[in-house]
């Protein structure tokens, strides 16, 4: 079975950030090197955003208090709308 991908380019630091982030975890089976240049492939990884530290919204959840920026509005589609750790609702804290 042939395996594909396809290879979405991001600036150094992002992919300077993944690599450390999966070699923390220990998903160096990720990084394919024999590509030119060498890619890391994230089938069954996604990425989110951290939440937003500067000026702008702030969601926060009412029950677990877990916070999120609006970047997360995607994530938050799958789920109505509701907080991915306890199925809360959000309120604004920072608008």
């Amino acid at each position: 079975m042939t395996h594909t991908y396809a290879v979405l380019e991001v600036s150094r630091e992002t992919y300077d950030e993944v690599y450390l982030l999966l070699t923390n975890a220990g998903y160096q089976h990720a990084f394919v090197t024999d590509d030119r240049p060498p890619v890391i492939d994230m089938q069954g990884i996604a990425l989110h955003s951290k939440a937003q530290t500067k000026d702008g919204p702030l969601l926060q959840c009412i029950d677990c208090k877990n916070t999120e920026s609006p970047a997360g509005a995607m994530a938050r589609q799958f789920n109505h709308g509701r907080c991915m750790h306890c199925g809360g609702y959000f309120k604004v804290v920072r608008a």
